[in-house]
C-alpha cells in the first residue's frame, strides 16, 4: 500500500492536482493506494475519486490553531497510519514530511518517500518572506533558525526524496545536502487544456498575486510598449493575493487604468478558455523550482514569455516554441513582447511547436511510468 500524506485539497491545483493525478494512475497500474489528509475539500473530482481517502479533520496547516492542536492531530494521524499494513509512505507538500519524519522516528522500519516541490519557501527564500504580512515576517525571522533545524532533522529521517525538476533537485541539495533520487514533473491533462478559437487581443499573466511573482515588472514592461500596441492589446492579470493594492497603484501611476485589468479569481472550468484566448502569456517569477501556469498556457495554444532562470528553463525553451528574457527587467520584457506581438505568423508556428513539446514531455502517464518503476525498486530495498 502506498500511503500519500497530503495536508488538504481545498483546491485541485499544484500539489493537490499532483497527488490526485498520480494516485489515480498508479491504481490503474496495479498499485494499491490511499490518501490521508486533513481536509478533502469540496472538489467534485475528489468526491468522485476512485481511491481511498481518509479525512482526519482539523484546522489547515497555515493556521495558528493547527499548530496549537498539533499533538492531538498527530495522535490521530499515527492511529490511522498504524491501521494500514505493508505501507510505503509518500509525503507530499509541507508539512507532511514532518509528519512522516515523526512517524519514522517511532517506527524506523517504515519506508518513507518525500515529494519535495521545493524546500520550504517561507524558511529558505527571502523574496517569499518579503511577500508576507509584517507580523508573519517578524515571527518567521525570530523562529527561522530553530524551524530550519527541525526541518532538516526530519528530512534526514526520510529514506528517499523526489524533486519536481532538475533545478528543484539542485535546491534540495543546496539546502539539505542530499541528492534527489528521482525527478517527477507536474504535468498536463490534454483533455483539460486544449487549443481554443480566436485570440481576443490580450496579454495574460495568471497565478497568485504576491511580491515574489514580480507582476510589477510585467506591468512596467507592458507600459514600455509602443502606444499602438497598448491600444490593441490589454494586459490581463488573473488571480488573488496580498500584492493587489500595490499593483493597482503602479497601474494608476503608469496611466494604464483602462488597459491593465485585474480580473481576480477565475473558476477552474474557465481556465482553458482564458489561456487559449490570450495572445501571449507572461511569467516573471525568478528561480522557482517549477511553475504550472506556463505549461497550461502552452498546452492551450498560447506562447509563453518568461525569465531564463530556475525550473522555468526546463519548461519554456526557445528551441521548442518558447520565449525567454535573460534578466528580470521591464525593458527586456518590453522588447521581447513587442517582437512577439508584431510577428503573429511566426508566433503561430511557435504555438503549435510549444504545445507539442508540452504534451510530449509533460504527460501524467509518462511521470507515473517513472514512479512505478522507482517504487518497484524502492520497495525491494
Amino acid at each position: 500500500m502506498v500511503v500519500f500524506l497530503h495536508p488538504h485539497f481545498c483546491k485541485l491545483r499544484g500539489a493537490s492536482r499532483f497527488t490526485y493525478e498520480i494516485v489515480k494512475r498508479l491504481q490503474k497500474n496495479g498499485f494499491e493506494c490511499c490518501v490521508v489528509t486533513i481536509d478533502k475539500g469540496d472538489t467534485k473530482l475528489i468526491k468522485k475519486a476512485n481511491f481511498k481517502l481518509y479525512e482526519l479533520g482539523g484546522k489547515l496547516t497555515n493556521s495558528f490553531f493547527y499548530w496549537v492542536s498539533f499533538p492531538y492531530f498527530l495522535v490521530r494521524l499515527i492511529r490511522k497510519l498504524n491501521s494500514i499494513s505493508n505501507k510505503i509512505i509518500f509525503a507530499q507538500s509541507s508539512p507532511s514530511h514532518w509528519w512522516a519524519g515523526i512517524y519514522k522516528i517511532l517506527y524506523p522500519d517504515t519506508k518513507i518517500i518525500w515529494m519535495c516541490h521545493e524546500p520550504n519557501a517561507f524558511l529558505y527564500v527571502k523574496k517569499v518572506r518579503k511577500s508576507l504580512p509584517v507580523i508573519f515576517r517578524v515571527l518567521i525571522s525570530v523562529f527561522s533558525y530553530p524551524l530550519k533545524v527541525i526541518d532538516k532533522f526530519f528530512v534526514n529521517r526520510i529514506d528517499s526524496i523526489v524533486a519536481n525538476s532538475k533545478y528543484g533537485a539542485k535546491l534540495i541539495y543546496e539546502v539539505y545536502k542530499r541528492s534527489a533520487d528521482l525527478v517527477l514533473y507536474p504535468s498536463i491533462d490534454p483533455d483539460q487544456f486544449k487549443v481554443g478559437g480566436m485570440k481576443k487581443n490580450y496579454i495574460l499573466t495568471l497565478g497568485g498575486i504576491d511580491y515574489s511573482k514580480r507582476i510589477d515588472v510585467l506591468i512596467k514592461g507592458y507600459d514600455g510598449l509602443p502606444e499602438s500596441l497598448k491600444n490593441k492589446y490589454k494586459l490581463v492579470i488573473v488571480g488573488e493575493g496580498d500584492d493587489v493594492g500595490r499593483l493597482k497603484r503602479i497601474i494608476r501611476d503608469t496611466g494604464n487604468g483602462n488597459r491593465v485589468l485585474i480580473w481576480g479569481k477565475v473558476v477552474e472550468r474557465e481556465l482553458n478558455k482564458v489561456y487559449a484566448e490570450a495572445n501571449l502569456f507572461l511569467y516573471g517569477s525568478e528561480n522557482e523550482a517549477f511553475a504550472m501556469t506556463p505549461l497550461e498556457a502552452m498546452a492551450s495554444g498560447t506562447v509563453v514569455l518568461s525569465i531564463n532562470s530556475g525550473g522555468l528553463k526546463e519548461i519554456v525553451r526557445e528551441s521548442e516554441g518558447g520565449f525567454l528574457v535573460d534578466k528580470l527587467a521591464a525593458d527586456a520584457f518590453s522588447k521581447k513582447m513587442e517582437w512577439i506581438l508584431r510577428n503573429p505568423l511566426k508566433v503561430k508556428e511557435s504555438e503549435k511547436k510549444a504545445r507539442k513539446y508540452v504534451l510530449r514531455n509533460f504527460s501524467w502517464d509518462r511521470q507515473v511510468d517513472k514512479l512505478r518503476n522507482y517504487l518497484v525498486e524502492f520497495s525491494a530495498k
